[in-house]
């Protein structure tokens, strides 16, 4: 995949493409009868993707770095000591908040 091929939806996971308005561009779900999720309008087509998508990798970052973190711990502190460090950690906290964010925007 390039970097300027648009990722899936991160509503229903559809594909979705770039669509060009004439006087912008903008990305939208393929599954425009049932989902209707849309980007924001950009200049360029390589704009509109990198603005679809910029999300979708920020949050798959974030899961990435929670699922390093937890596995972190259940292999220095042995199974049961994780929830205790996902409950207490400043490391999780950012992540399990950066995260709820991100839900909430949906």
């Amino acid at each position: 995949m390039s970097d300027h091929e648009p990722l899936e939806c991160p509503f229903c996971g559809g594909d979705a493409e770039a669509l060009d308005l004439r006087a912008a561009w903008c990305v939208a779900c393929s599954k425009s009868g049932e989902c209707g999720a849309y980007g924001p309008m950009r200049d360029t087509e390589a704009e509109a993707v990198t603005a679809w998508n910029a999300p979708i990798l920020e949050r798959r970052k974030l899961k990435a770095a929670l699922g390093d973190a937890v596995t972190a711990m259940r292999v220095f502190h042995g199974e049961p000591a994780w929830d205790i460090y996902w409950n207490n950690s400043p490391e999780c906290k950012r992540i399990r908040e950066a995260l709820e964010a991100s839900d909430e925007s949906k």
